[in-house]
């Protein structure tokens, strides 16, 4: 294996497991609280940490503790800073279907040739095992179209230029995904012959399907697919 080739399955590897794993999806939902929050609660953590250090020790009086009023109104802040952390962690760990809930972006491609399309088998849930288009997560700092590029060859080794990939539309249906909110930017190119794929990264395998003999296709690729054929004819 290749240098370049061990660090895209890398780069991939990491995609898949933000996009999957639950605590993953917590971090990013701890990141995005607002400073505000952020700062409450680290005064309270050193209000709980002072006071734990200091009541009731000999370090007490020295502090200026004197074991009654001081103590109290100490122990009131703590307690008021606990009912705040507790509201802050309601709102970081809240499932996805609150107000806040997270959207992952991604790209797909509808690829064309001689009245076929070229579709992957889903190597990974969800749809393992189902037919679907090529695509996959827009990492950092990316652009929805040099996904498309970057997923295109990674997936089925065909190197499609930008400037070739037109778009399709932007579907971002509520429930389209099972994993959670999903919205893809589509686009679509057509070759002048049908080039031999080879199924990569998350796909199993990779094949050229006629358009007048389609398998059931996972997600809402169906659609995706009609409306690049749509757009094709028009």
């Amino acid at each position: 294996m290749t240098s370049a080739t061990s660090d895209q399955t890398a780069r991939r590897a990491a995609r898949r497991a933000r996009s999957t794993r639950p605590e993953c999806a917590l971090a990013a939902r701890v990141a995005a609280v607002e400073t505000p929050m952020l700062t409450e609660m680290t005064a309270a953590a050193f209000h709980l940490e002072r006071l734990a250090l200091n009541a009731g020790t000999p370090q007490a009086e020295a502090a200026g503790y004197d074991g009654t009023d001081t103590e109290n109104r100490h122990r009131d802040y703590v307690l008021a800073a606990a009912e705040r952390i507790r509201f802050s962690l309601d709102r970081i760990t809240a499932p996805y279907t609150d107000p806040d809930e997270t959207i992952r972006y991604t790209a797909d491609v509808v690829l064309l040739a001689a009245d076929h399309v070229l579709l992957i088998e889903r190597g990974w849930d969800p749809h393992k095992g189902q037919w679907a288009l090529p695509g996959g997560h827009v990492s950092i700092g990316e652009s929805a179209l040099a996904a498309a590029v970057r997923e295109l060859e990674e997936e089925v080794g065909i190197a499609v230029p930008a400037a070739d990939l037109r778009p399709v539309g932007t579907y971002d249906t509520p429930g389209r995904d099972p994993r959670g909110r999903y919205v893809t930017a589509a686009y679509t190119a057509t070759l002048p012959a049908l080039a031999e794929p080879t199924a990569g990264d998350d796909a199993a395998a990779a094949r050229w399907w006629p358009l007048a003999d389609l398998p059931d296709l996972a997600f809402d690729h169906a659609a995706i697919l009609a409306d690049a054929v749509t757009a094709r004819t028009a």
